[in-house]
C-alpha cells in the first residue's frame, strides 16, 4: 500500500505553542478592527434608512455592510479553531453580545425591504410595531445563530478528535517502524558474533 493510500487527506499544520499564541494576536487583532468597521458601517446603514428613500442606494450600501459582516463572521470561526474548548465557548459568548446590534441591524433593513415592497408608508405606530418586530425576530435570529454555531463546533470538534487519532495512528506506525529496524540491527549484530565465535572456535581447533 502507497504512502497515499495510507493517508488520503493532505497533513495538517501544527503550530507550536509561540506560533499559536501569535496566530490568536493576529487573528484577534483582525476580528477587532472588523467590529470597528461594521460598527461604523451600521451606524451609517441605519442613518440611511432613515432618510433615503432610494431602495438601490440602501442596497448598494447593504452589499458593503453585508460583505464585511461575512468576513468578520469568517475570522471569527478562525479564531475559534485556534483555542481550546473552553476558552472558545467563553469567547464565542462574548461575540454573541458584541454581535446584537449587527444582527438588529441586518433584521432592520430587511424588514425596510419588505416595507418597500409592499408600498407601506412607515408612520409612528408603524415604527413601534417594526421595532417590536426586529427585537422579536432578533431573539428568534440569534438561537438560530446559536444553534449554527454549536453544529460547527460541533464538527471543528469531530475534526480534531480526527486529527488526534490520526496522530495518534501515525505515532504508533513510526514506533513499530523504529523498533522493526532495531530489531533487523540487533539479528544483524547477532550474527556477526557468532560468526566471529565460529571463526575463533575454527582456528583454535585448526
Amino acid at each position: 500500500m502507497s504512502r497515499a493510500d495510507d493517508d488520503p487527506e493532505p497533513r495538517q499544520r501544527t503550530l507550536t505553542e509561540k506560533g499559536l499564541t501569535y496566530e490568536l494576536d493576529v487573528r484577534g487583532k483582525e476580528r477587532r478592527h472588523l467590529i470597528n468597521n461594521l460598527n461604523n458601517l451600521s451606524t451609517s446603514l441605519r442613518e440611511t434608512l432613515k432618510y433615503e428613500p432610494n431602495p438601490e442606494a440602501v442596497k448598494s450600501r447593504y452589499t458593503i455592510w453585508l460583505s464585511a459582516y461575512e468576513q468578520l463572521l469568517s475570522v471569527h470561526e478562525k479564531v475559534q479553531g485556534l483555542l481550546d474548548l473552553e476558552t472558545a465557548k467563553h469567547d464565542h459568548e462574548l461575540f454573541e453580545r458584541q454581535s446584537v446590534d449587527f444582527l438588529t441591524t441586518k433584521l432592520a433593513v430587511e424588514q425596510w425591504f419588505m416595507e418597500q415592497s409592499q408600498g407601506r408608508t412607515g408612520t409612528k405606530s408603524d415604527g413601534k410595531s417594526v421595532r417590536g418586530s426586529v427585537k422579536t425576530d432578533v431573539s428568534s435570529h440569534v438561537s438560530i445563530e446559536r444553534v449554527k454555531e454549536d453544529q460547527r463546533k460541533a464538527e471543528l470538534l469531530a475534526r480534531q478528535e480526527a486529527v488526534k487519532q490520526k496522530r495518534t495512528i501515525a505515532e504508533e506506525k513510526l514506533r513499530l517502524k523504529l523498533k522493526e529496524e532495531e530489531l533487523e540491527i540487533q539479528t544483524e549484530i547477532m550474527l556477526v558474533t557468532l560468526n566471529h565465535e565460529f571463526w575463533l572456535i575454527w582456528k583454535k581447533v585448526f
